[in-house]
């Protein structure tokens, strides 16, 4: 009926208004209230709702570190295999969810051992069932933070990634790379010349300048994705804000029909990220951020060879090892979840186009 119909419709928007402006609230408070939202649904969307909540895979997260093989499921940890014990054990951390990567357990994983390059990799594994799955994974070194956030989102044509750093001291500066991926059933479309995606970058606060190396770069069929340099500086005599938001924009461009042919389903796509930088004052220790410490893919598709995998290198500069060459420890936290919301919000938002009988 049209009253169901508006019954879903007001509860589905009070819903994503409140996710909005409650992005750290904690696990049991955002059950509690998705809980009390279906308790308004009509039958019929209660239904729905129940169906998709059925169909999430329980299986959230396969590490493969070494011969060691850990399978966590919503906080419980189970490992098999042999191998380093420390390189492969995971312990749940205190549910959050996050706007940026909607984490809903974090898994510090004490040490990652480096070579004698500095260099560590580890590779980890989605689901083939997974339609919506983020993974983030936290890298953190003497004096650094450094992070890259993996997404899996079935509909993202066009995704951006950027490793910021969490915090900057006054004085600081810091060069990231922001890369962005065209997914791969795309990719056919982009013409053999292959295709100019034009990036911007701006910062809420004049404490904190963003300015990139590059407006542009071009994205070709093979590889998918191509990167420009943003570089975030502290400018001296800036105003006391204790943080920043740097707005990241990409947008894939049409070729221009005069120097290449243009296909006439050639894709057009854009897509944002905002990511929160703390300005600390001179009195607390600085947080930095190696440049690219961590590198990995944007967007991994389940629907690749069953299930895909993505790869995570962390790469410690030689200036930061021990006076004997040694390089130090790397303590790593990977954020991993199938997201308790996604699901749901995604039938709520279905409900909104069908309502499914209302």
């Amino acid at each position: 009926s049209d009253e169901d119909k508006a019954t879903v419709e007001e509860a589905v928007k009070e819903a994503l208004a409140w996710l909005d402006e409650n992005p750290n609230a904690e696990r049991d408070e955002y059950e509690g209230r998705l809980e009390a939202l279906k308790n308004r649904l009509p039958a019929a969307a209660q239904a729905v709702v129940a169906e998709e909540e059925a169909a999430r895979p329980p299986g959230a997260f396969h590490w493969d570190g070494g011969a060691n093989h850990t399978f966590v499921t919503w906080g419980s940890t189970k490992s098999t295999g042999g191998g380093q014990a420390s390189n492969g054990r995971a312990a749940s951390a205190g549910p959050r969810v996050r706007r940026d990567f909607s984490p809903t357990a974090a898994f510090p994983l004490h040490p990652i051992f480096t070579g004698p390059d500095g260099v560590a990799e580890f590779t980890f594994r989605l689901p083939d069932s997974a339609t919506t799955y983020d993974a983030r994974i936290d890298v953190i070194a003497p004096a650094a933070v450094a992070e890259v956030t993996y997404g899996v989102v079935a509909t993202m044509p066009l995704a951006i990634e950027s490793q910021l750093p969490h915090a900057l001291r006054r004085g600081d500066a810091a060069a990231v790379l922001v890369t962005v991926t065209v997914a791969k059933e795309l990719r056919p479309l982009i013409p053999d010349a292959g295709q100019r995606v034009v990036f911007s970058a701006s910062s809420s606060q004049s404490a904190l300048r963003a300015s990139l190396s590059n407006s542009a770069c071009v994205v070709h069929r093979d590889t998918g994705s191509c990167a420009v340099d943003l570089e975030l500086v502290i400018p001296a005599g800036g105003d006391e804000a204790s943080s920043a938001n740097i707005t990241i924009t990409a947008e894939m461009q049409r070729p221009d029909s005069a120097s290449s042919p243009q296909p006439a389903d050639a894709p057009a796509f854009s897509d944002a990220v905002v990511r929160r930088v703390q300005l600390l004052h001179d009195a607390v220790p600085p947080v930095g951020s190696y440049r690219h410490v961590v590198a990995g893919s944007t967007v991994l598709s389940p629907a690749d060879a069953g299930a895909a995998a993505g790869m995570v290198r962390v790469r410690i500069p030689p200036e930061h090892f021990s006076a004997d060459g040694r390089p130090p420890l790397v303590n790593v936290t990977i954020r991993v979840a199938t997201s308790p919301v996604s699901s749901v919000i995604g039938a709520l938002r279905g409900l909104l186009r069908e309502p499914c009988g209302c």
